[in-house]
């Protein structure tokens, strides 16, 4: 199929729709190294998904087939409509898609890819090879796609007049809640040496799930902590999603010093005085930064054994003296987790932080308890794990599972705002 000509020596694997939706981006970047067969049942599976009623399924399906159109030159099809007599043992059920996927690789004597636990026993038992794949720590879902268009170009401003006459196209292929950032390159911006190194944003859109509307986001004006302004474009992006109230669940990730942090708890800060929730409760997992000696066993109340970890609080709310405040007068709860099932909370704002350090079932748990009226914010950084949940999973998994659901809102931030020294920290992920 295509142009691509197939080395003899360059080994099969048949892709199962598990690696095809959750390692795309890996196996692109194996293509000339492996041939990629595709059994038509994987095809219909991944149209299935595409048709479904559930958004996470949708978002599955359309991922899965975007991968195959934008890498048919390197994808042969097998039809795998029955299984071949003898193919697989006479106690395998011939007519599960699985089984097909398996006994497609056994007939062709090919590698397998799946991310299904299930097949891989099935497999081992087969003696089928399975090529073990592993996601980068990066996700590739930001939050948000750039286009950079010659904006006077006819052909783009048809379609820029089309999506202004009917806002519910959804003209960039957005998921529910991602923004298009749209830069014009007759508009040019320069740095300080006169280099060109950038365009203008004409406009920033964002996708609700049924329409296009314009993003919307306002400083923040705070009796306690004063004006907290964004200062870069993910920023703005993220605080919009923060501000919005039909959004229940915001992640963000990002480096250390992008505002992570500091944008969340002050919006937080905002909401309790301003009524729409009544308390914040924030949540962080007591685990200690690699590389640095135990504190071992903590005397005193929970309080005191949770207050080390805490510091971040009183970094923005103003020293312990701003922290103790808002937990004198009920409106800030510093939460364990270990003490979180069972709890139900309602008209609250949870914050859970560091959410590297934590497993996806702490983050599920978490989401399982939201009442009525009530939102969770939670932010991470790939680059700082300091337990055992290798890969950011509990982030990546995060957005791998809610990215398609309306409630669901996520940006990546990536530049450092700390300050200008906190940004040389970077050079040592260079290294």
């Amino acid at each position: 199929m295509g142009e691509y000509t197939l080395d003899n020596n360059i080994k099969k694997v048949v892709l199962d729709s598990s690696a095809i939706i959750n390692y795309a981006k890996k196996l692109e970047e194996m293509r000339e190294l492996y041939k990629f067969i595709v059994p038509t049942t994987v095809v219909d599976e991944l149209d299935n998904m595409k048709e479904s009623d559930s958004p996470r399924r949708k978002f599955m399906g359309r991922t899965g087939l975007r991968f195959l159109e934008n890498n048919e030159n390197y994808i042969e099809y097998i039809v795998t409509d029955k299984v071949k007599e003898k193919t697989l043992p006479e106690d395998f059920d011939k007519g599960l898609n699985d089984n097909k996927i398996i006994s497609c690789a056994v007939d062709i004597n090919a590698l397998l890819a799946t991310q299904d636990r299930g097949m891989k026993i099935k497999a081992n038992s087969l003696n089928i090879e399975i090529l073990e794949l592993e996601n980068d720590k990066n996700v590739n879902y930001d939050g948000y796609k750039v286009f950079t268009w010659d904006c006077q170009d006819k052909k783009i401003a048809i379609e820029l007049e089309k999506m202004a006459n009917d806002d519910t196209i959804n003209i960039f292929e957005l998921e529910p809640n991602q923004f298009a950032v749209l830069k014009d390159t007759n508009q040019p911006l320069f740095d300080e040496d006169g280099i060109k190194d950038e365009y203008k944003v004409i406009a920033i859109t964002q996708w609700t799930g049924e329409k296009n509307i314009p993003m919307k986001v306002s400083d923040i004006n705070c009796s306690f902590l004063g004006k907290v302004k964004p200062r870069n474009l993910e920023q703005k992006m993220l605080l919009s999603i923060l501000q919005n109230k039909n959004i229940n669940i915001v992640l963000t990730s990002g480096t250390y010093g992008t505002g992570k942090d500091y944008l969340m708890l002050s919006q937080a800060v905002n909401m309790v005085q301003k009524g729409d929730v009544d308390k914040i409760v924030w949540f962080r997992n007591p685990v200690q930064v690699k590389g640095v000696q135990e504190l071992g066993f903590l005397k005193g109340s929970l309080y005191d054994k949770l207050e080390p970890y805490s510091a971040v609080l009183d970094d923005i709310l103003g020293a312990q003296f701003g922290t103790d405040i808002f937990l004198s007068n009920g409106t800030l709860e510093i939460g364990f987790l270990g003490a979180v099932r069972g709890r139900t909370f309602t008209k609250t704002l949870v914050i859970l932080t560091e959410a590297q350090n934590c497993s996806k079932e702490i983050i599920q748990l978490l989401i399982s308890r939201l009442g009525e009226g009530s939102r969770i914010f939670i932010n991470g950084d790939y680059n700082q794990i300091d337990d055992v949940y290798d890969n950011g999973s509990s982030i990546a998994q995060t957005i791998e599972v809610l990215t398609g659901v309306q409630e669901f809102g996520h940006i990546k931030l990536k530049k450092v705002e700390r300050s200008k020294v906190a940004d040389l920290a970077r050079l040592f992920d260079e290294n």
